[in-house]
């Protein structure tokens, strides 16, 4: 996962599954870097058959990459498949034209040996040159199913998920059901509930589990509870004074947020409308000083600069009132349970005030996810709160959803404090369920040689009329456009 989409669906199958028969542990693909088959294949997981179970959610990054948390992992799996490149079904379909015979699996492997180098294949990266590392029995014992998550408008859609779907079989695991796809150009979460209602969990339970566990309809009524959290909060005294974070190893740090920790406060020198008063909108050029920056922020003209957003101080006051939080208390998160710092990574720097949690860290405008819907009917008092809240999680409510949520550009803000006020929850729970912040990417307009201690990026001010007549306002870019020289800005250089 990179933006934590994938991660979020890994979750909510981990919720599910108790009730479905099983134990769901959620594995970040890149604490698997040490010992990729000891943990995919623990004997501390299999089943009585000795076979152990493994459900994939696959993102594909850029032009067909891997995210930043599976490179490894895919630099191993394509040695064992025995392939260097990223897109076997095109070797596959070049020796198709050729006359070649067609793979079981719908791709077929490289040759190797006649006269290829390596070194010049720009498809190479990740994989493992030593033909000697592949081996077909590796995952052998382990049966998998795989769920892609993609964008058709990209050429390479769901490349990844093909990817590892192939590789897992090439390296001796088997395949329980066909690639699963999850369309963001059209609508994802649905994709990913089709899937994982109509697909997934039919075909566990009925091989695993069979009748232990009772269907639907049957299921006993159990008195609701608040779903479980995985951190805890700890409130550091009223009077102490502000504390600096604590130092977080990068290989604590959760992967999709390890730009909270990387990024640099920078001022900003230049701030300049470039429409003129006759033009709607407004686009505005800033000028950041990186001077102090040091390597941090060295860049190539044309880069990608990360830019951290702010909620809007009526937007986070109105949250915390809501929810009965203070602002200024300060706090460090932590895991619910001793030893497991590990599987729940820092999302953030802690100590922080409860200010700087809701207004960096917590996304409180952009519309939740229908799953996340569900999560916070948990949490409303008002029976009437809940029941809309589900009704719109449910695949029925799919159309009030995209009209009362995603078309009204309705976030979690606007839920709490407004469409379903009765909603209460602490802190630690808000943050587990919240979206976090995600950077917004300018290109670099500056040359860097030109412009060595400064960065130069346009902006275009984002404003969408609601259909209360109320206006939803882009919150990075507003952020931006409300700079003031010498005002910080959070930013970091894009990988």
């Amino acid at each position: 996962s990179q933006t934590g989409t994938a991660e979020s669906f890994a979750q909510e199958i981990a919720r599910e599954g108790e009730d479905m028969g099983f134990k769901v542990r959620v594995v970040d693909l890149e604490e698997t870097e040490e010992d990729l088959h000891g943990i995919m294949l623990d004997e501390r997981t299999r089943d009585a058959d000795g076979r152990s179970r493994a459900v994939f959610l696959m993102s594909t990054y850029g032009e067909g990459e891997p995210t930043d948390n599976a490179a490894a992992f895919f630099g191993v799996v394509k040695g064992k498949a025995g392939i260097r490149t990223n897109f076997p079904e095109q070797e596959g379909s070049r020796k198709d034209d050729d006359g070649g015979d067609d793979d079981d699996d719908g791709f077929a492997e490289e040759k190797k040996g006649e006269g290829d180098d390596d070194d010049d294949d720009p498809e190479a990266a990740g994989g493992n040159d030593d033909d000697d590392d592949v081996d077909p029995k590796f995952f052998d014992g382990m049966d998998y199913l795989v769920f892609g998550l993609g964008n058709r408008q990209y050429e390479h859609f769901v490349a990844m998920g093909k990817l590892a779907d192939f590789c897992l079989n090439k390296a001796g695991a088997n395949r329980l059901a066909e690639l699963g796809i999850g369309d963001d150009d059209d609508d994802l979460e649905a994709d990913f509930e089709k899937w994982k209602d109509e697909v997934m969990w039919p075909l566990l339970k009925a091989r695993y589990v069979g009748d232990d566990v009772p269907a639907e309809g049957e299921k006993p009524e159990v008195k609701e509870k608040l779903p479980a959290c995985p951190y805890v909060t700890e409130y550091l005294p009223k009077d102490a004074a502000p504390s600096e974070p604590d130092v977080i190893k990068a290989e604590d740090m959760h992967t999709s947020t390890k730009h909270y920790f990387t990024s640099v406060d920078c001022p900003v020198s230049v701030v300049r409308e470039l429409r003129t008063k006759e033009d709607p909108g407004s686009t505005v050029h800033l000028e950041i000083d990186i001077s102090k920056a040091g390597d941090a922020l060295r860049y190539n003209t044309a880069d990608n600069l990360g830019v951290l957003p702010v909620n809007d101080d009526s937007i986070v006051e109105s949250v915390a009132k809501a929810l009965s939080l203070d602002l200024d208390a300060q706090f460090r998160l932590k895991p619910a349970r001793d030893g497991e710092e590990h599987r729940h990574a820092a999302l953030f720097p802690t100590p922080c005030s409860v200010r700087e949690c809701l207004a960096r860290y917590c996304d409180l405008t952009s519309a939740p996810r229908r799953s996340e819907l569900k999560l916070l009917a948990a949490y409303a008092r008002d029976p009437l709160d809940r029941t809309a809240l589900l009704r719109m999680a449910s695949k029925e409510g799919k159309a009030e959803y995209k009209s009362k949520i995603m078309g009204a550009h309705v976030g979690i803000a606007d839920i709490v404090t407004k469409l379903c006020p009765s909603i209460s929850m602490p802190l630690e729970h808000f943050v587990a369920l919240c979206p976090r912040m995600l950077p917004r990417y300018y290109t670099i307009s500056s040359s860097s040689s030109v412009h060595p201690d400064s960065v130069h990026i346009t902006v275009s001010l984002l404003t969408a009329e609601r259909p209360d007549g109320s206006i939803y306002k882009g919150v990075c870019s507003h952020h931006l456009a409300g700079m003031v020289n010498s005002g910080t800005v959070r930013v970091f250089n894009r990988d």
